[in-house]
Order: structure tokens, then sequence, then C-alpha cells
């Protein structure tokens, strides 16, 4: 509050800065994400392919190492490695096969729940949150509890797990996986009451959706929590993993096929997925080179955020913060923001004309990387809420005194006032205030209509 009112009257000119120990640091993220893409420079890189004969056909051994200390930066090396290559005419391969399983997706929390709808359907956080709780509301009840930020469920609760199941199975979404209720089980590792935090996970509930009740949008939610929960009691799926591969110096070649063993009878059945065999070829076998070129590639930019990974991000933000002590306490309250109010900080970031939204992109406007440049930079930094979290806990633990950490926060609150007057005629805080207008605008028409239906709904029924 204090913030607020110094940066709107110093910095700003009037024009309204809100500052907020989540909303603030969230903001850094993506203001300091846009300007890593825009001053990124592309790096050329090279990769090896060599092309061999087999009696199934050809297969393409490539060299391109993600790890950028062992990628070939120079063209004449790559030219180099190529000639020094073809020499050899044919190889010995190694060929080593192993079976991997995957397992299903975890049941949802509200952060992946928003994430998939956004990914999916190009929905906002908040607006997956209101249909997450419009569908766990009295008059449907057909969702748990959705502000929860935990994937897993009571043990008491598996024996509902069929039964919810067998409702899912009969709307035409899922009726043709009917017969994989065979092989449904409830996972310990997921029924696991010693995991369960406030809330356990969000999934449907034990009653029956009647899809005449519901919008289409409702519909889409409904069917998302139901095909993450009945992939939860399927079988993992199994792949068979083939790789053929050869040695030149410190230089791998290699090429990776694979199978699929049992999609139809796993959670892979509800998210088919194509997989690429490799030629059969037997291991140490010789094989002749029919091939060998130079691929040339360059190195790309960080993506912009979507609120899916916005959301992410506020979650594991700890990886941005090299202090072992900061890093840990972020990692124990899982970032900055809760289940309950990081969809609430994406929109008034929005409202505030701080990003824009394009393509599914958030992308900061002039005036969001003004309020991020202005402001003291104790203030976009997440450690601040670790700080603060960390007090709190020393409170808990009676470790440290309430008055002496409000003591502590008054002090903090007098200096970082005391920055921002020193940065008067330094920083000024502006940007395009037409865009702000513009949304402050729709913002305000928004809130008479939900104050005019408000007052039409009370006034429903009385005698004139």
């Amino acid at each position: 509050m204090n913030l607020t009112v110094a940066a709107t009257k110093l910095l700003a000119n009037d024009e309204l800065v809100s500052v907020g120990r989540v909303q603030t640091p969230t903001l850094a993220l993506v203001v300091r994400r846009d300007e890593a893409i825009e001053k990124f420079g592309a790096r050329p890189f090279f990769s090896l392919e060599v092309t061999l004969e087999t009696p199934q056909g050809p297969i393409v051994l490539t060299y391109n190492p993600s790890d950028e200390s062992k990628r070939i930066w120079s063209e004449v090396n790559a030219k180099r490695i190529v000639e020094e290559v073809k020499k050899r005419q044919s190889v010995t391969v190694t060929v080593t096969t192993g079976i991997k399983k995957e397992s299903p997706p975890r049941l949802f929390m509200l952060r992946t729940f928003q994430g998939e709808c956004n990914s999916r359907y190009g929905w906002s956080a908040s607006k997956a949150l209101e249909l997450a709780q419009s569908l766990y509301d009295s008059k449907h009840q057909l969702a748990s509890y959705p502000r929860t930020d935990c994937e897993y469920m009571p043990a008491g609760q598996a024996n509902d797990a069929l039964t919810i199941a067998q409702h899912i199975v009969k709307q035409t979404s899922f009726t043709a996986f009917a017969p994989l209720l065979s092989l449904a089980v409830p996972r310990a590792s997921i029924y696991d009451s010693s995991k369960v935090t406030e809330h356990h996970a969000l999934t449907p509930t034990v009653k029956s959706a009647d899809f005449k009740t519901l919008t289409a949008d409702e519909q889409k939610a409904w069917l998302l929590l139901a095909e993450r929960f009945l992939m939860s009691l399927l079988p993992s799926h199994q792949i068979e993993e083939t790789v053929v591969s050869f040695s030149h110096g410190e230089i791998e070649f290699s090429a990776k096929g694979e199978v699929s063993l049992n999609m139809a009878q796993s959670w892979r059945a509800l998210a088919p997925h194509t997989y690429k065999p490799l030629p059969q070829v037997a291991d140490g076998a010789t094989l002749q080179m029919a091939g060998l070129r130079v691929v040339k590639g360059k190195t790309t930019p960080p993506k912009r955020y979507t609120e899916k990974t916005l959301l992410d991000d506020m979650s594991s933000v700890a990886k941005y913060v090299e202090d072992p002590k900061l890093k840990a306490i972020l990692k124990e309250t899982s970032g900055i923001g809760t289940a309950a109010t990081q969809a609430k900080i994406i929109e008034t970031l929005k409202e505030r004309g701080y990003v824009a939204v394009k393509n599914r992109e958030l992308i900061s406007t002039p005036f969001g990387r003004a309020v991020v440049h202005g402001l003291p930079e104790r203030l976009t930094d997440p450690c601040l809420t670790a700080l603060w979290e960390d007090a709190l806990g020393l409170i808990a633990a009676g470790g440290m005194k309430p008055g002496d950490y409000m003591l502590r926060v008054r002090g903090m609150c007098k200096q970082l006032v005391n920055d921002v007057r020193d940065s008067v005629g330094k920083k000024a805080i502006v940007g395009d205030k037409e865009l702000v207008k513009n949304k402050r605008a729709k913002l305000l028409e928004q809130r008479r209509s939900q104050q005019s239906s408000s007052r039409a709904s009370a006034t429903a029924g009385l005698p004139l």
C-alpha cells in the first residue's frame, strides 16, 4: 500500500502504479523474458548426418547435442570431421534395446488444470478457475474443490475411483474406452494420504454429469478433468526403445527408434502418439555409408510466456534465485503466489495495462516495462517473498516475536519509500497511457454491468 501510493504520486504523475509482493516479481518475469528475446543474438552451429545402408532400408544417424559445450560451432571443423568420417566407408554399429515405462500424467491441481486449459482452448487462468469453480459449486457438484496445489488423493477415496470411471465412460466422448475399465486400478502412488495437503487433487466427483445442465465450456472443462482421471487408473504405457550408434573420436552418431507395445491397453489410448521404429539392425553389424552431410542450424531465443508457462515459472521461481537459503524457501513454499491467487495476479497485470495478450502469448507493454525499471530493484525480486516467508516461519516456531517482525516490515517500507523519493528526477514511470486508459474503461464498464446485475437480482420479485 505504501509503495503503490509512493510510486503513483512521485514517479508516475498520478498514473496508478500498483505494487505487490507477488504481482511485481511476476511482472518482472514477463518483462525480463521479453527483453531477453529482443536482445537475443542467434548463433550458428553445425550438426552432422550420416546415412547408413541396412537390408531393411537406410538409417540416418546424427550428431546434434543439446549441450552447447559439445556443439560444433565452426563450419570448418564440421567439414573436417565429415572428410575424416568419409574415409571409413563403413562402420560397425552398437545397437541397444530396452523397455521404458511411461506413467500417466498426474492428476490435476489448479495450476496444471489452468495450464492444460490454456494450451488446449486458449482460456485464461482466470476463466479456467471460474469454470472449475462452477463445476464445484452446489448447483452442479461435479468437481472437487478447485483451489488446490495437490496432485494426490486420500487413500480412503480409492473405493470411489471405479464408480467415477463408470460415470465417465457413459459420456459419448468416452464410451469407446468402456472396455478399458477391466484394466483400471487406483494407484497406491496417487491414493496416498501422507501426500495430501489441505485439499486433494482436482477431479470429477461420484455424481454423474448431465450435460444438458452445463454450458459448452463447462462441458469441455469437465471432459478434461474426466480424461485425466481416467488416465490415472489405466496401465502405464510401455515403449521399446532402440538406439543405433557409432563413434568417431569424441563424436557419437546415433539414431533412436521407438515402438509402442501396449498403446491400446494403456492410458495412451486416450492420448495416442505416433512412434517411429528403426530398421532392424544387429548389434555389431558393419554397415556401408551412403551419405554424409553438414546441417547448419542456429540457436533460438527463449519463448514468450503463455499463461501456462507463466504459472509454471511462478511456482518454480526458485530456479532464478542463486542464494541457497532463499532458493530452498521458495521451493518449500511452491514459488510466489498460491493456487487461489495466481490467476488473479495475471488478470491484474492485464487489467493494469502491464501486459497484453497476443496469440495466447503474454507481452509486456511499455508501461509494464517502465514499472519494472522504475521501481526499486528489491521489489521485483522474488527473494523478498522468501524473506517474509522465512520470518513468518520463525514466528510460527517461536523463534521471532510478531512485534519484532512488524518493526522490520515498517523499517523496510520506510527505506523503500525513501528509495522511491531518491528516484524522483532520475526515473519516471510512463508508458502507453491510451492502452491503460482503454483497459481501465473496459474494466469499469464490466464492474458497472456486474453491479447492475446484482441490483437487478436483489430487487427481483419485490413489489413496485
